[in-house]
């Protein structure tokens, strides 16, 4: 997407694909199932009281469940003993259906009974577009879904089960011994390999399952799972490690390191049992955090001081295997062969990095910020348990004690990469950490993200009566080859809300960059998907893009947000007010005018402020290029002599208030003695595409090409209505043209990078000392 491309691949920082490439445990499927099974709690400690199914929508949206059964089958006879019908029945609005006893909490949207999810071997099974369901009918797979077969004793077997409704794979036991004191549930995970499973886990009803992967935890292994560093003496701080569930911890040792020095300054012998899910708690000072000392027979303190024993600046943490007699303070550690696990971690903007080499080497340090600490945010280990020695693997959250982890949700998610551009900017790449660490220090509150197919480009409205180049492009962010399976395109008629046009891109995928063209035979390059000419309402209209299974949007049908995953709705002509189409398609926002006074050529909508889906404000009209980059304004920040004399005037420097006044001053440059009477000042804030005010000038440059302008005391009505980044743009005066901001303010003053990244953010972003911004930079005032 243009020049200035900063590469970064960055691991659980916030964003996690909802839908990636992933594989139903049901074999010769011929679609991949976007209804899943996901949690199963048949079999409580006593009495079945606490029993449940869990569905997933892999939308993670509300869904309705029309067309699909729940059979549940007996082992025994390989009989069905209930049928569930899931018509009227939505998933929530993260996608979760729950379907079990009233005493669970959440409380589930189906009712049963008492004891009625038998414990196995038994099995149950999806069913969608069959009416043919009932108790006591043999077992098979037409139309299925997808399927759990289940057992709660290692002895039991299922086999006709399998081979009709899982073959290949084992029933799955829910085993009682795994923790020994509480219950435990059956939750589908999926592995680095895209390849979904089920195992034992703690019950999480209506929730993320957690997904630890035990199986790849021994009794010798432990990792270090979360870190509280306390703020100020006295304050809460711990470290807790991960291990397998309910066993002795011994000949374990944690030592401090500290990178100014490189050598220990403090060692500790680690025992202890580790809960039924697996913590081992060391730390002082928990009773201030909620719940942080709940289970004293999983926690050890660490040794009292008057300062807080996790030090500031760069330090780390290490687990060693062994005796404590092998490390003395004030000693060095040349050789590694009995670590387990480290982290190092820093607290500065310039830190040590010799303990990454020896510790950690080829990865990178953890950032933790001082409004991280004031804000209690702990560091916590987000993916577990194959990957040690690895900062790239933790996040910042709230303190959990001896609970799961607080982390981004993952979904059945694959790690991403991500591509910073920069408009304009020549600079050389910063390294991967550097990036890290600047978006670190900006993602104070973290977030959930995610990346769907979104409208790039609507071309409604071609120039006289032709309609023969008219087209709408869709854009995959990933910039690779996307398949369409399951996605629909249904346009909108805004004077009845009735469907017009329903498109079926099942069969289709975006080219190479990531683009899908649907339009008019005129339009060049060719479309993918060729439509009639004149097909393309001008609107009011919209255009509504769908993920779902099933065939469910049909010509004449209503509006409706059942699936939906991005919309515009749209005029060329006309003041009609859609209410329909804006209340369900993109609730609280305008209407996109494709204003044919922007250009005597033809024009386009087209996305150019963000990927944010749903959001008018996103779009500007540019001129058409259709899989290609969209013509977005841009904005060179790279001032030089020679781009000031073709401008004529820039903005040269702007004194920032501290009180009533919005600016001190705003200081112009252009040619000495041009007339400034042709500018015009406009003043944005936050994320609005619309100035708040703006200022015709008068006057002349002076002998030195200056100008300066101080503004009077702001009225209220002048000011933002609300706080955060303010944005001064320069325009000439074009009687026809209406400011937009420039396309690069959300980058070139680095205060909205993770918005048009990563979609997660909107707040400031602290620039670290000594990173410049261009040719702008924070100087004293000289006036």
């Amino acid at each position: 997407m243009g020049s200035g491309l900063i590469c970064a691949s960055v691991l659980l920082l916030c964003s996690w694909l909802r839908e990636g490439n992933s594989q139903n445990l049901i074999q010769n499927q011929k679609r991949k199932a976007t209804l899943l099974i996901n949690e199963v709690n048949a079999d409580n400690p006593g009495d079945d009281t606490m029993e449940y199914l869990e569905l997933y929508h892999v939308s993670g949206r509300r869904v309705a469940l029309k067309g699909y059964h729940l059979v549940f089958y007996n082992g025994k006879g390989n009989m069905a003993y209930k049928v569930l019908d899931l018509d009227g029945v939505s998933t929530d609005d993260q996608g979760f259906l729950l379907v079990g006893s009233g005493n669970l909490i959440p409380r589930p949207a189906i009712i049963l009974s008492k004891a009625i999810i038998q414990n196995g071997p038994d099995a149950i099974a999806l069913y969608f577009g069959r009416s043919d369901l009932y108790i006591n009918m043999p077992v098979d797979n037409k139309g299925l879904e997808d399927a759990l077969v289940h057992k709660s004793n290692k002895r039991d077997k299922a086999d006709e089960l399998v081979r009709v409704l899982t073959p290949g794979t084992e029933p799955f036991l829910e085993d009682p011994s795994f923790r020994i004191t509480d219950d435990e549930s059956l939750e589908r995970c999926q592995g680095m390999d895209s390849q979904r499973f089920f195992q034992v886990g703690a019950p999480t009803p209506g929730a993320d399952n957690h997904c630890i992967p035990f199986s790849q935890l021994n009794a010798s292994v432990v990792l270090i799972n979360e870190v509280q560093l306390a703020s100020s003496p006295g304050d809460a701080e711990f470290v807790e490690l991960q291990g397998p569930p309910s066993v002795e911890v011994k000949d374990l040792v944690m030592v401090l390191m500290e990178g100014r020095t490189q050598k220990i300054y403090s060692v500790m012998e680690v025992k202890g049992e580790t809960s039924p899910d697996g913590l081992l708690l060391l730390g002082s000072g928990l009773s201030k955090i909620p719940g942080g000392a709940a289970h004293f027979q999983n926690f050890t303190f660490l040794q009292h001081s008057s300062t807080p024993l996790l030090k500031a600046g760069t330090n780390a943490i290490a687990l060693y295997s062994g005796s404590i007699s092998h490390f003395v303070v004030g000693s060095s550690i040349t050789s590694t062969p009995d670590l387990l696990d480290a982290l190092v971690y820093t607290t500065v903007e310039q830190p040590d990095l010799e303990l990454l080499d020896f510790l950690t080497p080829g990865k990178p340090l953890f950032y933790v910020s001082r409004q991280s600490q004031v804000d209690g945010a702990s560091v916590s280990r987000c993916l577990c348990c194959s990957v040690s020695r690895d900062a790239s693997t933790y996040a910042l959250a709230k303190p959990t004690p001896l609970q799961f982890n607080d982390c981004p949700k993952m979904r059945f998610s694959q790690k991403v990469s991500f591509c910073f551009q920069v408009a304009g900017c020549h600079q050389n790449p910063q390294d991967e950490g550097t990036i890290q660490r600047i978006l670190a220090q900006s993602l104070e509150k973290r977030c959930n993200c995610s990346f769907s197919p979104a409208y790039f480009k609507v071309n409604a409205d071609n120039p006289g009566s032709r309609e023969d180049t008219e087209y709408i492009e869709l854009f995959y962010p990933g910039q690779a080859s996307f398949s369409l399976e399951n996605y629909w395109l249904v346009l909108y008629n805004g004077k009845n809300n009735l469907a017009y046009k329903v498109l079926n891109l099942t069969g289709y995928s975006t080219n190479e960059r990531g683009y899908f063209l649907v339009g008019s035979g005129g339009v060049t390059p060719k479309p993918s998907l060729l439509l009639p000419e004149n097909t393309i309402q001008n609107g009011v209209d919209a255009a509504a893009l769908y993920h779902n299974p099933n065939p469910v949007y049909k010509n004449n049908m209503q509006v409706t947000v059942d699936g939906l995953v991005d919309a515009v709705v749209y005029r060329a002509r006309g003041t009609e007010n859609p209410d329909k189409l804006v209340a369900l398609l993109t609730p609280g926002q305008n209407v996109l005018h494709e204003n044919d006074s922007h250009s005597t050529e033809d024009e386009s909508i087209s996305r150019c402020l963000s990927l944010k889906p749903r959001d008018p404000k996103s779009f500007q009209v540019t001129e058409i290029t259709p899989l290609r980059e969209n013509s977005c304004m841009s904005f060179n920040l790279t001032l030089t002599k020679e781009v000031i004399h073709n401008s004529s005037a820039v903005i040269n420097e702007v004194g920032l208030a501290n009180d009533s006044f919005l600016y001190k001053f705003i200081e112009l440059k252009g040619k000495p003695g041009d007339s400034l009477k042709k500018y015009t000042l406009h003043f944005f804030s936050g994320n609005h595409n619309r100035p708040y005010n703006s200022i015709h000038l008068q006057g002349k440059f002076g002998s030195e090409g200056l100008f300066v302008l101080r503004p009077g005391r702001a009225s209220q009505s002048d000011k933002p209505n609300e706080s955060g980044h303010q944005v001064t743009a320069l325009f000439a005066k074009k009687p026809s043209s209406s400011p937009t901001p420039p396309q690069a303010w959300r980058i070139a003053v680095l205060k909205n990078l993770c918005l048009w990244i990563l979609e997660c953010a909107y707040g400031p972003l602290t620039v670290p000392s000594g990173f410049k911004i261009h040719s702008y930079k924070l100087t004293s005032s000289r006036h």
